[in-house]
């Protein structure tokens, strides 16, 4: 496989990545929809996963690229825009989903620490029921 070959075969590999990558975050914000924390962290350890294998991606597509001549590497840029642009947006698409599920757990987050303000004021109160402020009554002996 001669370099020209191999740089295509990376960029390939590489677009393959992400579009795992999109599949997964897919996932997991349906997981996060759906409240399943469980799986939406195992979704997210596959990612990291993935991201792992991205970046021995990107590591071996920019050795390849480094032994182009210029000629090849201004035709290996023409004859990759496809994937390039695919890449792109593959990458775009996992910002939004990434956006996406930030914003659902944040406002879970907040219903949980309103939830959670709620339970401590009903423990202050059943603490402080039926307590007695000190020695004696407070109503008048007189009656």
């Amino acid at each position: 496989m001669n370099a020209m070959e191999k740089f295509f075969a990376d960029m390939k590999r590489q677009r393959d990545i992400y579009l795992e990558i999109l599949a997964k975050a897919e996932e997991q914000k349906e997981a996060v929809e759906a409240g399943n924390e469980s799986r939406a962290l195992g979704l997210a350890e596959e990612k990291a996963a993935l991201l792992g294998r991205l970046r021995e991606a990107d590591s071996g597509l920019a050795e390849v690229r480094s032994g182009l001549s210029d000629l090849e590497a201004a035709q290996a840029e023409r004859e990759t825009g496809n994937l390039r642009n695919e890449i792109q947006s593959a990458l775009e698409k996992i910002v939004a989903i990434e956006e996406s599920c930030e914003t659902i757990l944040k406002a879970k987050k907040s219903s949980l620490q309103q939830k959670m303000a709620g339970l401590r004021e009903g423990k202050a109160m059943i603490k402080n029921y039926g307590r007695d402020d000190g020695p004696g009554s407070k109503l008048s002996k007189k009656v």
